[in-house]
Order: structure tokens, then sequence, then C-alpha cells
């Protein structure tokens, strides 16, 4: 998407939401972009406050930091949702190919680190508003392994391994540790209901008759 041009004959700046639950990052990216001509128009501390924002101004772009509390990955599924227009950077301070996945799958184009220099920002984000992905060039070939060993991962259950779809892992890997369906749901951007279905294939998959019983499963026989 190639910027519009104003009356004047010069490009319209390109609009941003920065959220962030930390009030320094968040300076630092707004002072950072005004420094290089785009215009920030909201800034959020939250899940709330930046969904809000982002209905409400209509970003161009929406850098949000994965530690947004409220849950980073629940604010980039809901805004890619509710505002499909703005396109989407999530920033972190990980290099964790998993998260990486989630926020693609979540509908970010993009991630980034949080300690990304000034000049290397603009650049990178002035690429992504023109439809380019935003990624750091050392974390593809992590990407490109993930999508080669995603479709070999199994259950390895003693009965035989059984496949599971890259959404029935994610919620697998959650029900392993514990976490409840209103929180899987919080932390995957999806509804309680979608997380049951999941679980109800994770049970019928697994052969387990209650859902203690998955947590058990999949704490001896989930691998990666």
């Amino acid at each position: 998407m190639t910027g519009a041009m104003r009356s004047d004959g010069q490009p319209t700046p390109i609009t941003v939401l920065v959220a962030g639950g930390q009030p320094a990052v968040r300076s630092f990216f707004a002072e950072a972009l005004d420094e290089h001509g785009f215009v920030v128009v909201a800034e959020a501390g939250d899940f709330a406050s930046a969904l809000a924002a982002a209905e409400t101004a209509r970003p161009d772009l929406s850098l949000v930091d994965l530690e947004l509390p409220g849950s980073g990955l629940a604010t980039v599924a809901q805004i890619a949702a509710r505002v499909p227009e703005t396109t989407i950077i999530a920033l972190t301070d990980s290099t964790d190919v998993h998260e990486m996945i989630s926020a693609l799958e979540r509908g970010a184009v993009g991630y980034l680190a949080k300690e990304i220099g000034a000049h290397d920002l603009a650049r990178t984000l002035r690429a992504a508003h023109d439809g380019e992905p935003a990624l750091a060039r050392a974390l593809v070939p992590h990407l490109l392994e993930h999508i080669r060993s995603g479709a070999q991962r199994r259950l390895a259950l003693p009965s035989g391994p059984v496949s599971l779809t890259p959404r029935e892992w994610d919620v697998a890997d959650l029900v392993r540790e514990g976490l409840a369906t209103e929180a899987i749901a919080d932390e995957l951007g999806l509804s309680t209901v979608t997380v049951r279905r999941h679980i109800s294939s994770l049970l019928q998959k697994s052969g387990a008759a209650s859902r203690a019983a998955l947590v058990e499963t999949l704490q001896l026989y989930a691998r990666g």
C-alpha cells in the first residue's frame, strides 16, 4: 500500500498507535517515530485502552508490545479483527519462534525487537506500510524450521502418534500448563466456545476421559 499524497504534493504522514505497558517504551517509540516523520495518533498502556484507541483513531500502523497488560497476543487478534485496515507490528524482548508464530497467526505482519534502532524502525515500518513483512532477518531461519517441523509434530501416544492441528497444539500446550479455559481464550485471542471445541477435539483424539486425564496425557506424551 503506497502512501497517499496531500494536495500540496507531499506524502500523507503515516499514523501510528503505540501500545506498551511501560511508559519508557512508549515514549521511546513515539519520539523515534515523530523524528522520522510518522504521526503518533494514540498511545495505550493495556489491552482495553489499546483496542479503544485503535477503533477510535483507525491508525495506519499499530505497534503492540507483546508484554502489554491484558495480553499482547489478544490485543493483536482483536485489533486485527476490529480494525482490519491497520498494519500490526508486534514488539518483543524475546526471540521465541513460537511467540512469533502466534503473533503472525493472530494478524501481525511483523515481529520486531524492542531494542531496534530508530533508523531501522522507520525504514522497516515504511516497508511494512507498503505491504512487506517486518521480520528480523535472524529470525527467518527459525521461522522456516518451525514451518518444516510443524507438519511433523505429533502427540506421541503409546498406541501410536496422533496428528493435531497447529491451533490444537496451541490449546494443548496451554492446557498442559494448567491454564483455565478463559485464560486460554485470553492468551490466544479466541472465544471460550472455540477453546472448548478444541479441548473436546483433544479429548477425542487422545482418548482421555476427562480434562484432568488430558492434562496428564499431555504432560507425559506431548513433545516440543
